[in-house]
């Protein structure tokens, strides 16, 4: 059966840049039709001068070459030349890789140059963004950008990064870009992968053979870096096999193909799971359905307080996050004989309005008449945000998510210490940025002895992470002797929490004599 092989289809490698002479990618090298070279002029009047394979954001001229080499690599992976008796061969072998150079010699990115590839990419008749970097410093300005192209009909698909967190980086977690984790050889979760419900699908990420940009060819290429481009690969490939297909569809296509991916103790690590080329092209033929996914519900925030003051919440709806709520299934969401109003609605969230919510009944979730999740309700007086997720750090394991830290029932998220320390990083989501808000966390130890506990969050004032530093919350002497609550004011909550409403808290606690396990049963942000 041919399944086609992605021909003409434009992916622009946003990158260190592309060496497009390279001979087992130099006839997939996307050419400009409407500029002729070397002239000095800009013949199709799209603001660039002699842009015939694409455009160097960082230097402002027309030659995307790549000194630094991520670029190349990354293009191979996408549309490297097949058939041609050399080297090696891309997902989408017959794809046109537009060359969009937006990171230094050194290998930074900056906005200026990101929103501007972008742009141009959605202005020129790029299907599929490729983009291999990866910071939490982000900006409305890169959101507006990626929002744009989204508008164009493009698919971006972003590396989720390479420092083993939950921590939520960008352009990957906007909701509009397909977030790639990386898998080892094996297709196990690769150790460096980010993760976490923010994360869409994963892909192969070690080993990876591809070209190189002095000419060469390397089996050594590896990251979420490598495994972004092979979903962009399969991303153009569809587009070529079934050129029908709308970005949103394809990106549905390659979801709801993809293996659930579930390894101890990270649980299911990406919302949809690794990628499966071939049923993806069979979907995108129509040779088999697309159910979709099973409706699942991952977290829920804010929990509101009925009747407070809104005036103190400007997020005015409840976000219940998860996967499988996309039309034209039948998705209610209700609280009693109540049926919430859906305020937004996607595949992989709902937004109800919040105004009514009863703090003593639950929420239920319920798609084409099946309950898919009931979310019981802490009882307390202020509006809640939970922590979403966690992970250790430093060789801590953390076992246990969302719902281990919402209720006060000793049903406890618990983080097994590495040596004399207990370290874990957990998030929180749609926080607005308010003055007098409190960070409350119930724990316990247990073992015998007593321990230093430090509670920060990072504060985005002082550098995009890891570049910057958390603000110390509170040091406590801690000892293992039950449950403990902490209420713990925030104060100035000014740089503690990005453009997206995401806060970052990082908890390290040193102990001294017989250390076991931390037990933590809540964990929220409380507003004023």
């Amino acid at each position: 059966m041919d399944l086609g092989l992605g021909a003409n289809v434009t992916v622009a490698v946003i990158d260190t840049g592309v060496n497009v002479a390279h001979p087992d990618l130099a006839a997939n090298v996307w050419i400009n039709p409407g500029e002729i070279a070397g002239n000095g002029i800009d013949d199709d009047s799209n603001g660039y001068i002699d842009d015939i394979n694409g455009y160097d954001f960082v230097g402002n001229d027309p030659i995307a070459n790549d000194n630094f080499g991520h670029g190349t690599a990354c293009s191979g992976l996408v549309a490297a030349v097949q058939n041609n008796t050399i080297g090696v061969t891309g997902i989408a072998p017959q794809g046109k890789v537009m060359a969009l150079k937006a990171a230094t010699d050194a290998g930074y990115f900056y906005d200026s140059a990101d929103i501007a590839a972008y742009l141009y990419a959605a202005n020129n008749g790029a299907k599929v963004l490729s983009m291999s970097y990866f910071g939490d410093g982000i900006t409305p300005a890169e959101k507006a950008g990626m929002d744009y192209a989204v508008a164009q009909g493009v698919l971006p698909v972003a590396a989720a990064g390479n420092d083993a967190t939950i921590y939520s980086y960008y352009p990957g977690a906007y909701d509009n870009v397909l977030s790639v984790a990386a898998l080892n050889s094996d297709l196990s979760k690769a150790g460096f992968s980010d993760f976490g419900t923010w994360v869409d699908v994963a892909s192969p990420g070690v080993g990876l053979y591809t070209i190189t940009a002095g000419g060469g060819y390397t089996g050594g290429f590896a990251g979420t870096s490598g495994a972004c481009p092979i979903v962009a690969g399969l991303a153009t490939y569809l587009f070529g096999i079934n050129p029908s297909l709308t970005a949103a569809q394809v990106r549905a296509i390659i979801e709801d193909s993809a293996v659930p991916t579930f390894q101890a103790p990270f649980g299911e690590y990406t919302n949809y799971g690794r990628i499966d080329c071939r049923k993806a092209a069979e979907m995108a033929l129509n040779l088999t359905s697309n159910p979709g996914k099973t409706a699942l519900a991952r977290y829920m925030t804010p929990y509101y307080v009925r009747g407070e003051n809104r005036s103190k919440t400007p997020v005015p709806s409840v976000r219940i996050q998860g996967r499988g709520f996309q039309s034209p299934r039948n998705l209610v969401v209700k609280q009693g004989t109540r049926v919430f109003s859906l305020m937004a609605r996607t595949r992989d969230y709902v937004d109800i309005d919040s105004n009514g919510i009863n703090r003593l009944a639950p929420i239920e979730v319920w798609v084409d008449g099946s309950l898919v999740k009931r979310f019981a309700l802490p009882q307390s007086s202020k509006t809640s945000y939970p922590m979403i997720e966690a992970n250790g750090t430093n060789g801590s394991i953390v076992n246990g998510g969302f719902f281990a830290t919402v209720l006060k029932d000793r049903y406890s998220m618990a983080v097994a210490p590495s040596g004399t320390h207990h370290t874990m990083r957990g998030t929180f989501r749609r926080v607005p940025s308010l003055a007098g808000m409190t960070l409350h966390i119930r724990r316990q130890y247990s073992g015998t002895g007593t321990g230093s506990e430090v509670l920060s969050l990072y504060d985005w004032s002082t550098a995009s992470f890891p570049y910057g530093s958390f603000r110390t919350l509170a040091t406590t002497s801690v000892s293992a002797n039950g449950y403990v609550d902490s209420y713990i004011a925030i104060g100035n909550a000014s740089g503690l929490v990005d453009p997206e409403g995401t806060l970052y808290l990082d908890l390290n606690t040193t102990w001294t004599g017989s250390i076991s396990e931390l037990q933590i049963d809540q964990c929220e942000i409380l507003s004023p």
